[in-house]
């Protein structure tokens, strides 16, 4: 594992972001594990931003978000799929099908 040191919020969103467009430039099918939360919403403007100036594409490239909350659906504005939407998808060309957040509206979690 390597640590990277930042001097602030600013600098580690920027190296993340770097992080990120290095991986999905590599293989522009990467895999890639989201979290949601106020830690990565300085990345996911980075990505908007790189994205906006053509230097990086998602097109082929699939996400899966680590947890939400059980019972809520995509649509309900404290569900993270909303979240990921808002921060992040909404502003990218992920295609919708490649993106796997945790389904918290799901047949097993009923009657719990």
């Amino acid at each position: 594992m390597e640590i990277i040191k930042a001097k602030n919020y600013d600098e580690m969103s920027e190296k993340a972001c770097e992080l990120v467009m290095d991986q999905v430039k590599k293989s522009d099918r990467s895999v890639l594990g989201l979290a949601t939360g106020s830690t990565p919403e300085g990345l996911y403007q980075q990505l908007i931003e790189q994205y906006e100036a053509g230097n990086v594409s998602f097109k082929k490239v699939t996400t899966f978000n680590l947890d939400e909350y059980v019972g809520l659906t995509a649509d309900e504005p404290n569900s993270y799929r909303y979240y990921m939407n808002e921060k992040l998808f909404n502003h990218i060309d992920l295609p919708d099908e490649n993106a796997f957040p945790a389904d918290g509206d799901v047949e097993i979690w009923k009657g719990m």
